[in-house]
């Protein structure tokens, strides 16, 4: 999987440092801490993922490369039962048979999820998603990544 933009993109000479802890600020109005891309970083690694940025990247927009951050977990996706009845209701051609033999699996019953985001808004709206989707899972939040780190 991946997350792009087509923002003014990476500089050369931040790369090597990009999922370093207490980063400065890529944009131009200094937003953030420095701790997103290190948290994603440290999380996937602990999945024995990997999470990269595709230096070769090009957003097509004239003067604005974009990014884009390659996360690798080396698992094959899943779909929870809730999205697979939504899917099939919505598209009688996919079977469970054709879902398994596109590599999804079904999500786990139980699974702990720590979803951090500054934003409450994005926060609140994320928790009642994965709450309607995932009823059997332990979902907690926090704001900021320090506070992540603490939980």
């Amino acid at each position: 999987m991946f997350v792009e933009d087509s923002g003014p993109g990476v500089p050369i000479e931040k790369r090597n440092n990009l999922f370093c802890r207490f980063q400065e600020s890529l944009d131009s109005m200094a937003q953030g801490t420095g701790v997103g891309l290190n948290l994603c970083k440290s999380l996937i690694d602990l999945m024995q993922g990997d999470i990269w940025l595709d230096e070769s990247f090009d957003s097509g927009i004239k003067g604005r490369p974009g990014s884009r951050i390659v996360i690798d977990l080396k698992k094959s996706p899943t779909l929870s039962d809730a999205m697979e009845s939504s899917m099939l209701m919505r598209t009688s051609a996919l079977s469970e048979d054709v879902l398994l033999e596109e590599g999804w699996a079904p999500l786990p019953t139980s699974l702990n999820i720590l979803f951090v985001d500054d934003d409450r808004i994005l926060r609140k709206l994320g928790m009642r998603t994965l709450a309607k989707l995932t009823p059997s899972w332990n979902v907690r939040e926090a704001s900021t990544g320090e506070t992540a780190l603490q939980l």
